[in-house]
Formats: structure tokens, C-alpha cells, sequence
């Protein structure tokens, strides 16, 4: 009973770091989410469950050393992150371009430039695609500080 407990406490120690850490990388990355793949960010959230379910009933619950299988628990945790790095990733990308987007609705609420015409039917007005985006005041162009997506380099201070 004695080394139950201590395997519980040390699989507790040892995973406590971990779910500290993604409470906080999902709040850092809350802005982020609403522009994710609900369905990949889900379905990684759920193997990452299922898998650390099972490497809790491996590495606690079986007593027999020589019966624990904690590699096959690292399956769907692996799978997980993978599906959550891919939606992120994808949130991201998604969350750069509608920021471009809404930039350019700003400038031409600024200049007063009328709407488009596409296709012969005219685009609602600059400030109910400004407000049904939800985009919010930029002060410069946006881009990406990681400089991977295309055409993403700062404005020149003209520009701005």
C-alpha cells in the first residue's frame, strides 16, 4: 500500500509540471483559438486525455513491474499534440490573415474609399464587415513576429 501511494505521489510530481504548463500556454493562446480547427483542436485535447488516463492506470495502478506497458500510452498523447499543434498552428496562420484583413477594412474606413464591386453585386460597407469580422483598432500593418508567413515583414515607417 505504502509504495501505491509513493507511485501516485511521484506520477503526480512528474505530470503536475506538464498540466501547469498547458493551463498556461491554452490562456496565453486563448486570442488565438477562436480562429482554430474546432474539431482538430478537440480531437487532440481528447487523445492527450485518453493517453494520460492510461499512463496513470499503467504507471500507478498495476503493482507487477514486469506487467506495466506505460510505451503504448504515449501513442495517443503523441497524437494529441500533434492534432494540437496542427490546429494551433493552423489558428495562427488563420488569426494572421484576418488581422491583414481587418487592416484593410480599417484604412479604407479611414480614406473613405467606397466599397468594392465584385462579380456585379456591391460588398457591404467598410464599417459592417469591420464590425462582423469582430476586428478591433490597429495602430500599424500587422505581421508576423516569427516571419514565416508570406509578405510578412514590418512596414516601413512611411507607410505606417
Amino acid at each position: 500500500m505504502i509504495e501505491a501511494e509513493t507511485r501516485q505521489t511521484r506520477f503526480a510530481r512528474h505530470t503536475g509540471g506538464w498540466v501547469l504548463g498547458g493551463t498556461f500556454a491554452g490562456y496565453c493562446l486563448l486570442p488565438a483559438l477562436r480562429y482554430a480547427e474546432p474539431w482538430t483542436v478537440g480531437l487532440g485535447g481528447l487523445l492527450m486525455g485518453w493517453g494520460i488516463i492510461a499512463l496513470y492506470e499503467q504507471a500507478v495502478t498495476v503493482d507487477d513491474p514486469k506487467k506495466r506497458h506505460i510505451a503504448p500510452a504515449f501513442l495517443p498523447i503523441a497524437m494529441g499534440a500533434m492534432f494540437l499543434f496542427i490546429g494551433v498552428g493552423g489558428a495562427l496562420f488563420s488569426g494572421f490573415h484576418a488581422e491583414r484583413a481587418c487592416y484593410k477594412i480599417q484604412q479604407e474606413l479611414i480614406d473613405g474609399t467606397p466599397a468594392e464591386v465584385k462579380a456585379g453585386r456591391e460588398l457591404p460597407n467598410a464599417a459592417d464587415r469591420f464590425q462582423a469580422l469582430g476586428c478591433h483598432y490597429q495602430s500599424s500593418r500587422p505581421y508576423s513576429p516569427l516571419m514565416i508567413f508570406e509578405d510578412s515583414k514590418p512596414a516601413p515607417a512611411a507607410q505606417r
